[in-house]
Formats: structure tokens, C-alpha cells, sequence
């Protein structure tokens, strides 16, 4: 999904919006640094440091100290955030306490990770899902809200709560004073108010102005005897997050700054309250509160935004020219990152050489591959689109920021149309017209649509090129083309309408076009499917992965047969959607030229599915469940999350470290999990067992559409 304010399909210029949700609470530290009076001064960075040293050296690391850990960019406990992810896998991130919950996701996004994308788990969906949220007190509340900036916007799950709620539910316990109680009713409390302004984080929001009215008020009338370190610390934090100076906030009372330093002992731990002893917990908060103060004093920033690391997606990219295609590829793209850099960081290092126009606009192509801008004389130039949700968005001009697009387009046009949709119907035994994947030997119609310039509106696509499983027509007026029956597979369907001296008419597109194999019941052994297995491979013979291995009037499908090394690169390549190489490369001197898988394993190889340091592949040898970790685990490009000492099997020590990570990955992410124990690395990967790992990997994988 593009983070972006759509004002109109294909026609209008498009302005960037940065998916963290966190920068919309950015408005309260617009102001710049250099014009404020706050000054962290060299008291303060002693203070902060010395507290650090003491938290650092304390046994048990407080989760919470994590956040200013990462703001002041001192290294963590080795390990720390493997544990927090082991906790959070073993408990399937649910955690009884809101706090908890709240406290171990800030941990972990402080340690850099995704909290949206912990193997199956999304913490914030389960906090915002928490049956807990409909009891919560408003410290609970303020933290649940704190957590809603961190809502991941490609997320599938149905949330019961959302920032507006939670917002609305505060607004509605607020004291008519102004502050908020920690309890459901009773006067306001200094620290839950403080608590609450941290998470709006927005002097515009209209229960900010009466609470720092209030709160002013309140400090105003205190000594410094009456306040906690944790009670003037958390008032810090919260002042600093909404843009105002702690050390200017109130000038009849307290004076924060000098309250907080003022109880710090000799070693560097803080005490509560005045001529306490050291405590922790007064220590982590204080220490959170130097780091906030610092954080405003000198760049701005706030203590608990823009913490979150997503784990950046692949994405598909085409760069088609006038004449065809230039390059094409997968690109990794992180959150909030700029696509026109993104895709000129593609470019170069598929080695395409390119220019580019850069303007108070943004930045544009102006040449890709040797095409330059205004080839043919007229206004033909290059642009990019990128599709979100089954549809395509042209993107010009501004810096434009995304989340998760489907696919990224840079194509040569003069007013050249996109191919929208393209729709499938085949006719079922009893006459009726079906829609989606065609079933195996049965002909099929495509009709193709292009997006116009005009909002939501399609037109048919005539006169266009369409070619399938070796054969080539072109649609007619009504934009259908027909084809008779394929065997099961997954293919390449590729729709083209180049024209001599000018720009395309329609650009290229390309995708996969998936063939059902006959269903599950048909096959004479359908009933040696394990019942486990039963639904994968119902899947994986719907999506065309897996084929029988005896077509005519009594198929058979084999279940319980073990898969050659080159049977499974195949299966996973029709998974992944990628096509064969069509001038397979002799990678390895046992894969010669023009059998059946030697252009799936030269494509495996290009991919790094496969590595092409050895001479033989074998692939007529069985295919191990360690062998095929390694393939899928180099497939899904992610990183072990957790320790490798949560993997329970204990048959796996002696194997190769790239194994062990790859059996990790897969264990994490519930693709390969295993017998107790045991992971029986040796064993040899059976039909149906395939079916069902390749199934989970799938879920995994970015969706391409037709």
C-alpha cells in the first residue's frame, strides 16, 4: 500500500506522506533547534553518562532503558534483542499486562527490530486486539496510544481499537481541572498526566492545552520534597515530547532540571527522593528524561518516535523502453524510503546507466539505458508507476514515499497506458463461465483493461500482444484473446504493443499466469495424502506448484514418493513465481542445457537461491530437508530473529552454520518445525511434505496479481 494522498488516479502529481505514522505527532517540534532556549549542558551529559554506566552494569538490563540506548546510540547488551525475541515467540506476543506488552515492543523496536513482523507475529495488531484495552485505566490508555504510532499500513489483521478510540476514551476520563487520575475517578495525578502528554505528543490536541494548564498549576504549588525522581522525570519526558523547555516550564515552583540532577548520587544511580538510596527504577527514568531533554535541547527529536525498524520487503521492478526490456529484477525497499532513489539505486546496481533532473519538486529520469527524454520529438519521457492494491499509481514530481508496493514500473511513455486488470474466464463441465486460475487442458479468454488518466475508470485494451505458453495472438476490439488448454504449471503471460518511431501504446507487463492442476480428489491415490498435508497440497495442485507424476485416465499423484533436487527447484521457482531462464546458463557441468529444470536452476542460481561455487548440483539426487531449508531460507532473504539457542533440535549441531541458520529462519517464521526435537536433517523431503513447507513460504512471499 503507497503512503500517499491520492488526489487522482493517473493524472495528477502525487504528494509524499512518510508511513510512520509517528512523524503526524512531528507538528509540536516544527520550531527549529537553534530558536529554543533549552541548553543541555555539560552537567547534564555527565549526569546521562554516569546514569548510562550504571544501567549498563546492572545484570538484569531494564527492558525500558532500551529507548534511550538507541536515541543516544550506545550499543546494547550483546543479545539483547535475540532475547527479547525469544520471549516474545515463546509467548506468540501475547502478554497478560498491557504494560508488558508495551514495554517489551519499545524494547524491541529500540533494539532494532520490526515489531509488525516477528516471524507470524505483529505485536501492535495484538496490543490494539488486547481484550485488556476495554478495562484499561488511562495509564494503560496513554500507552496503548503511545503504541498506536507504530500501526504497520500494509497489516492484514482486523484491529478493535484505533488511535481516534483511544484518543476519544482519554478525552472522556480528563478531569474538568484538566489532568488525569490513575484510578477511573479521583483528582488528577502529576505522573498519569504527564504519562498521557508523552503519548499525545501534540500541543494542538485539545486535551493538551487545559492538561499543561493544569499541570503547570500543580508544579507551581509544589516542593521539590513532594516529587519523586520517577514523578519529575516522567514530567520531563512528557514536556519535552510536546516541545516545551522542562527547565522554563514552571517559574514560581520546581524547577525540574536542577530537581532531577539534584538526585543523582556519587556512583551515578538516582535515588527517589531526597537523601533516598539508589533505586533502578529512578535511575531507567531518569536517565529517559536526560535523554528526552537532550533529544528537544539539540535536534528536536522525541524520545519514543520513529522507533520502529521494518524489515524492508522485496519488491518487483520492471524498466521497460521503447523497444523493450531494459532490466527487471527484485529490489529491497524499506519503509519511508523514496522510490525515485530507490529505483535509481536499482539501476545502478543492475548497471544501467541513467540521469536524473533534480529540482525543489524532487528528482525525475531523464534518461534510462541510452533513451533519453524527447527521443521521438514530442513530450515522451520516462516515468514510474508503482501498484498498490491491484492498481496503478503514476508518480511525478515530488518526493514520493511508500509502504509496501506491490510492484514498481519505470517505463517509457508518451501518454502510454497501463495495463489495469486482465480478466480470466474458462467455461466449468456443466457450461458455466468461471473467473480466476484456468484449470489444466481447458481453453480460456482474457480480457485486457488499461487505466486511464481519469480517476477510477478503465477502457479495453484493442490491437494488443498477448503471449502464453509459446503461442502469441492479439486482442480484438473488445480487448479478448483466447487460448485453448495448458498443462498445469506456472507461466509467463507477457502483454506488449511497441510502435516504430514512437513510444509504446500500452506498456510491457509481464506476470505470472498459474495453470490449476486437476483437484485433489481426482487422482487415483488421493487417499495416501496424509490428513495434516491434506489442505497444502489441495493448494498446491490449485495454484499449479504441483503436478501429477502420471497424467491419462488414472493420474496419480505420488504423495509419499521423495523429490530430486531438481524436482524441488522447480516447485519452489513456480512458488516464487519466477520464471525459467530462456537462455539457461550451464551453471553446474551435471545441468546441461535443455532438460526439463536446467533453465528453473540457472534462474535459482541468478536468484542465490542456489550457490554456484560447486561443480555438480546433483539433480537427479534426492532432496534433503537441510538442502531444502537452505533453498527456501535463501529464497525469503530475512535474518535469524531470535537466539539460535531457542531452535529445540538437538540433531542439528553438527551441520554447517549456513544450515543451522537457515533451519532457524524457517523454525522462527513456522515453515519447518520439526518433530519435538528433532529436525531430521538427513531425510529426505517427500511430495507432500514439500507441498506443505512450500504452502507456509508462499504466505511469506510479495503477492503478484494478474
Amino acid at each position: 500500500m503507497i503512503s500517499v494522498l491520492i488526489l487522482s488516479l493517473l493524472a495528477v502529481p502525487v504528494s509524499g506522506v512518510v508511513a510512520d505514522t509517528s512523524g503526524q505527532q512531528s507538528d509540536a517540534l516544527a520550531s527549529d533547534a537553534a530558536s529554543r532556549s533549552a541548553v543541555f549542558d555539560q552537567r547534564m551529559q555527565q549526569a546521562l553518562k554516569k546514569a548510562e554506566a550504571v544501567i549498563l552494569n546492572e545484570t538484569d538490563f531494564p527492558i525500558e532503558a532500551a529507548v534511550g540506548f538507541a536515541k543516544n546510540r550506545t550499543p546494547l547488551p550483546k543479545g539483547f534483542r535475540e532475547k527479547l525475541a525469544d520471549r516474545i515467540m515463546d509467548a506468540g506476543g501475547k502478554f497478560n499486562s498491557l504494560s508488558d506488552h508495551v514495554r517489551i515492543s519499545l524494547g524491541y523496536m529500540a533494539a532494532g527490530g520490526d515489531i509488525n513482523r516477528i516471524g507470524s507475529i505483529d505485536l501492535h495488531a495484538l496490543l490494539m486486539n488486547h481484550a485488556g484495552l476495554e478495562r484499561a485505566g488511562v495509564p494503560e490508555l496513554a500507552e496503548a496510544y503511545l503504541m498506536s504510532w507504530y500501526y504497520h499500513p500494509t497489516a492484514l489483521n482486523r484491529l478493535e481499537w484505533y488511535p481516534d478510540l483511544i484518543v476519544y476514551r482519554l478525552r472522556e476520563r480528563q478531569t474538568k481541572e484538566g489532568g488525569w487520575s490513575a484510578r477511573d475517578s479521583g483528582p488528577g495525578d502529576i505522573r498519569t498526566t504527564a504519562r498521557v502528554l508523552t503519548a499525545i505528543g501534540n500541543p494542538d490536541e485539545p486535551s493538551s492545552k487545559p492538561a499543561l494548564d493544569w499541570l503547570q498549576t500543580k508544579l507551581g504549588g509544589s516542593r521539590t520534597s513532594d516529587l519523586e525522581t520517577t514523578t519529575v522525570s516522567d514530567v520531563v519526558i512528557a514536556l519535552s515530547s510536546i516541545g516545551l523547555d522542562a527547565a522554563a516550564f514552571s517559574e514560581t515552583g520546581v524547577q525540574l532540571m536542577d530537581t532531577l540532577l539534584g538526585r543523582q548520587l556519587p556512583g551515578g544511580a538516582f535515588a527517589e527522593v531526597e537523601d533516598g538510596s539508589a533505586s533502578m527504577a529512578a535511575t531507567v527514568q531518569a536517565y529517559l528524561a536526560l535523554t528526552a531533554y537532550k533529544l528537544y535541547a539539540e535536534a528536536g527529536d522525541r524520545l519514543y518516535a520513529s522507533l520502529n525498524h521494518p524489515i524492508p520487503n522485496k519488491t518487483r521492478v520492471h524498466v521497460e523502453g521503447p523497444e523493450g526490456t531494459i532490466a527487471e529484477g527484485w529490489m529491497e525497499l524499506g519503509s519511508n524510503e523514496n522510490l525515485v532513489e530507490a529505483a535509481a539505486a536499482f539501476l545502478k546496481k543492475s548497471g544501467v546507466a541513467h540521469t536524473m533532473r533534480v529540482s525543489e519538486h524532487g528528482a525525475l529520469f531523464t534518461s534510462i539505458g541510452g533513451v533519453t527524454n524527447g527521443r521521438y520529438g514530442g513530450l515522451d519521457k520516462w516515468e514510474i508507476a508503482v501498484r498498490s492494491i491491484g492498481n496503478w499509481y503514476i508518480l511525478k514530481d515530488d518526493l514520493i514515499y511508500h509502504s509496501d508496493p506491490e510492484e514498481v514500473l519505470l517505463y517509457y511513455s508518451d501518454q502510454t497506458a497501463l495495463v489495469d486488470h486482465i480478466q480470466i474466464e474458462w467455461k466449468y463441465e456443466n457450461g458455466q463461465i468461471i473467473g480466476g486460475t484456468p484449470r489444466a487442458d481447458t481453453p480460456f479468454t482474457l480480457t485486457l483493461k488499461k487505466a486511464t488518466r481519469q480517476f477510477g475508470h478503465m477502457a479495453v485494451s484493442s490491437g494488443i500482444q498477448v503471449s502464453l505458453g509459446g503461442k502469441t495472438a492479439v486482442t480484438d476490439k473488445s480487448g479478448r484473446v483466447s487460448f485453448p488448454g495448458l498443462k498445469p504449471g506456472v507461466y509467463e503471460l507477457t502483454v506488449t504493443s511497441y510502435r516504430q518511431g514512437r513510444a509504446p501504446l500500452l506498456a510491457k507487463r509481464t506476470v505470472p499466469f498459474p495453470v490449476s492442476s486437476p483437484e485433489l480428489s481426482s487422482f487415483t491415490d488421493a487417499g495416501k495424502v496424509s490428513k495434516w498435508a491434506a489442505y497444502d497440497v489441495a493448494s498446491a495442485l490449485s495454484e499449479g506448484w504441483m503436478q501429477g507424476v502420471s497424467p491419462g485416465s488414472r493420474p496419480q499423484l505420488a504423495p509419499k514418493r521423495a523429490m530430486t533436487r531438481a524436482e524441488f527447484v522447480v516447485m519452489l521457482l513456480r512458488v516464487l513465481r519466477e520464471p525459467a531462464n530462456p537462455r539457461s546458463s550451464r551453471s553446474f557441468a551435471d545441468v546441461p542445457g535443455g532438460r526439463w529444470y536446467s533453465g528453473e536452476i540457472s534462474r535459482a542460481v541468478k536468484l542465490g537461491i542456489i550457490g554456484d561455487k560447486l561443480r555438480y548440483f546433483g539433480p537427479g539426487e534426492l532432496v534433503t530437508r537441510e538442502e531444502a531449508a537452505v533453498m527456501m531460507a535463501n529464497a525469503l532473504g530475512l535474518q535469524p530473529l531470535g537466539s539460535p539457542e531457542r531452535v529445540p533440535f538437538k540433531d542439528t549441531a553438527g551441520l554447517p552454520e549456513s544450515s543451522k541458520r537457515a533451519i532457524q529462519i524457517l523454525y522462527e517464521q513456522e515453515i519447518m518445525k520439526g518433530e519435538g526435537r528433532l529436525f531430521h536433517p538427513e531425510q529426505t523431503l517427500v511430495r507432500e511434505e514439500a507441498a506443505a513447507v512450500l504452502n507456509r513460504l508462499a504466505q511469506l512471499m510479495p503477492y503478484r496479481e494478474i
